[in-house]
């Protein structure tokens, strides 16, 4: 693997300790990061991720219980079932050596926010690819609709399937190799 791309940033990877992920709810994109990177890092080096979301408590959308159901995980629905959706601060930031968006938009408006850490916000799959500052879609998928299909019907299972191919199919993958990257960084 090619490393160059991330040693020519200003980021010492041997220090990083702290990854924070931010969504938008900070109810199952973020938190399934979270998650799946702190399971995959256990052995390594004490780093550990926390999860945030870009808008208040009082306005995320909670993950309803059937899509909770249907994740597969059992260690990870425990963790959702816990989760408490989190609104970021700047204290977040202070706190994080990376920060992961699930899109551009999230990165850019974090950015300008938070202009004094610019240089450690990144789109997860941008950092992942390299592709940082390319047009390549750079979205982590939302799975949530605000127009959920009547339980019982097909739209339904498909609805609540989405949940399940993001979290298995996207975002576990991702964040796979994310620690293998960070891994061979920190060597």
């Amino acid at each position: 693997m090619n490393l160059d791309w991330y040693k020519e940033l200003d980021i010492d990877y041997k220090k990083v300790k702290k990854v924070l992920f931010v969504c938008t709810g900070n109810t199952c994109r973020s938190p399934a990061c979270e998650y799946y990177f702190n399971s995959m890092t256990g052995w390594f080096s004490s780093i550990k991720a926390f999860s945030r979301g870009s808008v208040e408590r009082s306005e995320a959308i909670p993950m309803e219980l059937s899509v909770k159901k249907v994740i597969g995980d059992r260690k990870l629905l425990k963790n959702l079932y816990e989760h408490t959706a989190t609104k970021y601060s700047e204290k977040d930031f202070k706190d994080a050596d990376l920060v992961f968006t699930m899109n551009e938009e999230s990165r850019d408006n974090l950015k300008k926010e938070f202009p004094i850490f610019k240089e450690k916000i990144f789109t997860l799959k941008g950092f992942i690819g390299q592709q940082e500052f390319s047009n390549k879609n750079l979205e982590v998928q939302n799975p949530f609709v605000f127009d959920k299909p009547k339980e019982g019907t097909k739209e339904y299972y498909t609805y609540i399937q989405n949940y399940a191919n993001i979290i298995e199919g996207e975002i576990k993958p991702l964040i796979r190799r994310l620690v293998e990257i960070l891994f061979l960084l920190k060597k």
